[in-house]
């Protein structure tokens, strides 16, 4: 009986396990990797949650961003969210919360990088100063702050509390776990060992096809204002691709939001990314935003729209991912800001009709914001739609709001009053849990029409009696061309 079972699931995305030492190894990070684990049946279900890897082998990253065609070969983010999270190594109280840590293993500037960017992502902008610097006052960093350190289960900790490192340079071996050895013969080709067989790895990082299959779809051509969807599930759904929405405006396209893979999708509309008029960025989590690092390996600079806190803290996170400073980001991207709670003009067509833009605070763990977009006819006629990614339940909301400072209660508030801002149509985070929506909140909203995303599962019953669901290239037209 063979100790070592291994599985190819990409070229650049292996599976190897030692059940007799408990190793459960996925040998590289490309992004979406846990969606691919679990199409092929490695992530699923547990008697105390989800099963899936507790270690990760980073492939070796050997091109600099400045390099033509570079792309993130490792994005360990969400692979170390789903142990942490939904494996619930990190989860008070929670039977798999053992104390052990997930490893992560890698050569030391790889990983590194790789500590700081999931460091990043986990907390976002790390104090009140960095708040404040990113264009927050004294009162709204205060109470940001507050949330902050809740989502953190109290204190922005060190991510080595959370991350065991492991670092594998040159031609070094490694004991992971005791009588496991993993050896770097050269550049993402290893040698792992246990009793006396040893396996092979050749990783070959690289750009791959989705985890799912998509259909083709046709754009309509008679839309003034409309809104396509391509992607409406969530970071671990493998059946879908993360929430987004394609904005239509006449001959323009906006997106919003970038997850993995975004533009392979998009390329199922018969466009390309030099079709893109911009993006407008919620988040810095991977799920919204890696698809702009995947972007970079096209050469060109896309604009991104976001608030200067949004930015900040994407700056921040996707800078330790790529090697660089914060402030190099701006080679590869044209960052166009917005003024929080306030209406902007985006675009002006020849006939005279605006297509406007309001971001609007969220609560998440990291820097975020809603969307609402208006279009305005040349007569004044308006339509309005609602992107809610990463929101916050009402039973969150009330859960932080009960044991905040007074000075920090205005907070709640404000942010009630725009996620329940009506509009003609809403796509709602309805994923739940700890940090996103539920559809129940939006029972008295009196938006026309609610589609409910980030989710990895089917709508319910009793969802559907108060929203809808949308598939990949629906298309809700708000105002049609006359």
């Amino acid at each position: 009986m063979s100790h070592i079972i291994t599985q190819q699931i990409l070229p650049g995305l292996h599976w190897v396990e030692i059940p007799a030492a408990g190793l459960r190894l996925q040998c590289g990070c490309p992004p979406d990797a846990n969606k691919y684990l679990r199409a092929a049946g490695l992530i699923c279900e547990g008697i105390h949650g989800e099963t899936g890897p507790n270690a990760i082998l980073l492939a070796d990253t050997t091109a600099e961003p400045y390099t033509k065609g570079w792309y993130p070969v490792n994005t360990a983010e969400f692979s170390v969210m789903q142990m942490l999270y939904l494996q619930g190594l990190i989860v008070p109280n929670h039977p798999n919360n053992t104390g052990k840590k997930p490893l992560l293993i890698g050569e030391t500037a790889e990983l590194n990088r790789q500590l700081r960017y999931i460091y990043y992502g986990n907390y976002g902008l790390d104090n009140i100063r960095k708040l404040q610097a990113a264009g927050m006052n004294e009162q709204e960093a205060a109470a940001f702050w507050y949330v902050k350190e809740k989502f953190a289960f109290g204190a922005i900790n060190p991510i080595t509390n959370l991350i065991q490192p492991v670092y594998l340079d040159a031609t070094e071996t490694v004991e992971p776990l005791t009588g496991c050895y993993i050896t770097r013969l050269q550049p993402n080709h290893f040698r792992i060992s246990y009793a006396s067989e040893t396996v092979e790895i050749n990783l070959q990082p690289g750009i791959f096809p989705s985890a799912y299959s998509l259909p083709a779809v046709h754009l309509p051509n008679d839309v003034a204002f409309g809104i396509l969807h391509v992607g409406d599930g969530d970071g671990w759904d493998a059946t879908r691709p993360c929430m987004g929405t394609a904005l239509l405006f006449y001959e323009q396209c906006y997106m919003v939001d970038a997850g993995p893979n975004v533009w392979q999708n998009w390329q199922q509309t018969g466009k390309t990314l030099a079709d893109i008029q911009g993006v407008f960025l919620t988040h810095a989590h991977d799920d919204h935003a890696i698809g702009l690092m995947q972007a970079i390996h096209s050469g060109m600079r896309l604009p991104v729209y976001c608030n200067s806190v949004v930015q900040a803290a994407f700056k921040q996170k996707m800078a330790a991912l790529a090697g660089i400073s914060p402030n190099e980001m701006t080679y590869f991207f044209d960052f166009r800001l917005l003024n929080i709670h306030q209406w902007q003009t985006i675009a002006t067509a020849e006939n005279g009709a605006t297509l406007q833009v309001m971001p609007c605070y969220s609560l998440h763990p990291i820097e975020t914001h809603i969307y609402y977009f208006r279009y305005t006819d040349a007569a004044g006629n308006q339509k309005t739609y609602g992107h809610l990614a990463d929101i916050l339940s009402e039973r969150g909301l009330r859960a932080m709001e009960q044991s905040a400072p007074e000075q920090s209660r205005w907070l709640f508030e404000q942010i009630r009053r725009y996620y329940y801002l009506p509009a003609d149509l809403k796509k709602i985070d309805i994923g739940g849990g700890a940090t996103h929506g539920l559809a129940e909140d939006f029972i008295s909203d009196t938006t026309v029409v609610k589609i409910f995303a980030h989710t990895h599962r089917p709508l319910t019953t009793e969802e559907l009696k108060i929203g809808q669901a949308r598939a990949f290239g629906d298309c809700d037209v708000l105002q049609a061309l006359i």
